[in-house]
């Protein structure tokens, strides 16, 4: 069994790892929010989420949309189905520590279902990324074809909903 130091260390040591930028198909350049590490990328806030999305073309479907290698476009606003970490661990906490963290969380603005919301975001942006371990439930059990196919009709049905407005 490792020691607490040799833990911190290799955790330090991996949120510390660089991220290569992505470039916009459409300017060429990265977006300035773009997370240079693993940490900047786990701190990234709901609406900096939605800005990367939409300036990589996933918010809001467009002729540029699926010209990324792991577009997520169809996905973005899909309501979260997983259930965040929280609640995946919600029986080991005690009532206190339950009490702290609802404190904590208040405090900072964020409430239940948006916590989840920005975990579902940073996941599926992360995906979208190529980070691992970024992959959804849902769609493991989905094989890549029914994804792509159910992403096109998806983003027809945006592009028609435009044009009819």
């Amino acid at each position: 069994m490792s020691s607490p130091k040799r833990s911190l260390t290799q955790s330090l040591h991996h949120l510390r790892r660089p991220l290569a930028p992505l470039v916009s198909i459409t300017t060429g350049i990265p977006h300035p929010d773009f997370p240079a590490t693993l940490l900047h990328f786990h701190l990234l806030t709901a609406a900096q989420l939605d800005s990367l999305a939409h300036y990589y073309h996933q918010r809001t479907p467009t002729e540029f949309s699926f010209g990324y290698p792991l577009p997520v476009v169809g996905r973005w606003h899909a309501a979260p189905s997983a259930p965040s970490y929280l609640d995946q661990h919600a029986d080991a906490l005690t009532k206190t520590e339950e009490a702290e963290i609802s404190d904590l969380v208040s405090a900072q603005g964020l409430f239940y279902d948006e916590r989840r919301d920005v975990e579902a975001k940073r996941r599926r942006f992360g995906r979208f990324c190529g980070l691992r371990g970024c992959e959804s439930p849902e769609m493991e059990e989905e094989d890549e074809g029914s994804m792509s196919v159910a992403m096109e009709k998806w983003v027809r049905a945006q592009i028609e909903r435009e044009a009819e407005e």
